[in-house]
């Protein structure tokens, strides 16, 4: 099998932000395909070998930079011009792990890599076990940016017991902290290439990830990865899209909770141990699935939850706590233990603030987002995504154009709605339908295989 430091390499890469590294973000994605190719399956191991042949040095030193503690070995050597056989080594390590399978199916001998046989596939079982020997033989954990969000817990009663066994991978353990994947010039490129509209909303994370570059180049590593951000403004202005593609294009594990016309804190709390549905609060799950410190809350359309007056909790009297606790941290209802949650994100979404606790705003800075204005550039741009979103629901491989008298339609329907992205998409997805039916009238034999843009 390839060497730890040829595995590693190729691990640093994966997470490194060149073409086609965005599929592997999420880390279980990454973690099989890794744990796949180190197993000898075939696709994985060309999928490797592609996505190397892409990475360059200036690509790695780059990445190296953002992440200055993980990696100093590495950056050491492609600092001292190392880079060229280091790319020709790794590609070479995985060829032969390839080739070396195919010969006799045999485990690895002792030369400093893993031990493994030829599967079809791999076990949770195996990839917990990979993940593993990549934390302890890749990484030094002395010097990998983390925090222990929990110190410790109190496991007397039958109950505590399961749920220091359930929550074991969070409980007195250093949990990485996230870097962003993409410098602040990167991201305000990519993100206003989609929504060109939103310039106050690129600005504020761009401005945020300046300040992290700043703090993680000195060692400190005490920032969220985003500031806690309140998207305002109409229906349709696209703030839910924002916020999912902010969190992809700085690779922050994230997860989103819809809490429009809710009456209660929507579980954002949990639940006490009192109650067979025990649950530790949103944030924490979120953190024990991520296995991240630092990962991101999106709220959407906080504005239509129920008060701070509500008898039954609210998810804005549980933010409140959650956004600003003691110096002690959160108090958990279900784990009843102290968590830090200093480096977690809260992003929220609303289309008013008036409904809205003045205290909790305080927490939050507050971007205005407005629907985009009537121009090309802003239809075109929002068409795009469009497309390619359909053409991966549909599971198709590429987008087509459209007739000029449907994309008119389209634009028509698109102005008519007051530049509603909702309305966009509805009317483009109508067109779409309508064109798929004609030419399923003539009886093609193969059908379509794209989405017509």
């Amino acid at each position: 099998m390839p060497t730890k430091e040829a595995a590693w390499t190729v691990y640093c890469t994966m997470s490194c932000g060149m073409s086609g590294a965005e599929q592997w973000l999420d880390n279980n994605v990454r973690t099989w395909l890794f744990v796949s190719a180190l197993l000898g399956v075939d696709n994985a191991i060309h999928t490797l070998c592609s996505h190397i042949s892409t990475v360059t040095e200036d690509g790695m030193t780059s990445f190296l930079a953002r992440n200055p503690n993980r990696y100093p070995d590495l950056a050491t050597r492609i600092s001292a011009g190392e880079w060229p056989a280091i790319h020709e080594q790794t590609l070479k390590s995985w060829s032969d792990h390839a080739w070396s399978f195919h010969k006799d199916s045999a485990e690895e001998d002792a030369d400093g890599g893993w031990s493994g046989t030829a599967v079809l596939g791999c076990s949770p079982e195996a990839i917990s076990t990979i993940d593993t020997q990549i934390e302890s033989e890749l990484w030094n954990d002395d010097i990998i940016p983390g925090k222990v969000v929990i110190k410790g817990f109190r496991a007397s009663t039958a109950i505590e017991k399961e749920l220091c066994l359930k929550y074991e991978n969070i409980i007195g353990k250093k949990l990485p902290l996230r870097t962003p994947q993409i410098t602040p010039r990167e991201f305000r490129a990519s993100f206003l290439r989609k929504f060109p509209w939103a310039r106050a909303v690129a600005d504020a994370v761009a401005q945020h990830l300046t300040l992290s570059e700043i703090a993680i180049s000195g060692g400190k590593y005490d920032l969220p990865a985003l500031p806690h951000m309140l998207l305002v403004g109409p229906s349709g202005a696209g703030k839910s899209a924002m916020v999912e593609e902010i969190c992809s294009l700085l690779g922050i594990p994230h997860t989103t909770a819809s809490v429009g016309g809710t009456a209660d804190d929507c579980g954002m709390s949990g639940t006490g141990q009192k109650w067979t549905t025990r649950s530790p609060s949103i944030p924490v799950k979120l953190m024990a699935y991520e296995h991240c410190a630092n990962p991101a809350l999106i709220i959407d359309e906080i504005d239509k939850s129920a008060g701070l007056d509500s008898r039954n909790g609210t998810v804005q009297g549980s933010l409140l706590s959650m956004m600003q606790p003691p110096d002690t941290g959160y108090m958990d209802v279900c784990l009843n233990m102290p968590v830090d949650l200093s480096m977690v994100s809260f992003i929220a979404t609303a289309n008013s603030t008036s409904l809205m606790d003045a205290a909790l705003l305080s927490r939050f800075k507050i971007i205005t987002v407005g629907r985009p204005k009537p121009t090309t550039d802003n239809f075109w741009s929002l068409l795009d995504g469009i497309a390619l979103k359909s053409a991966a629901r549909l599971n198709l491989q590429e987008t087509m154009r459209l007739p000029d008298s449907a994309i008119l339609d389209v634009y028509k329907s698109w102005i008519k709605a007051g530049c509603d992205i909702r309305e966009l998409e509805r009317a483009y997805t109508e067109v779409f339908a309508k064109l798929l039916t004609m030419m399923a009238d003539f009886s093609l034999p193969d059908g379509p295989e794209a989405v017509l843009h």
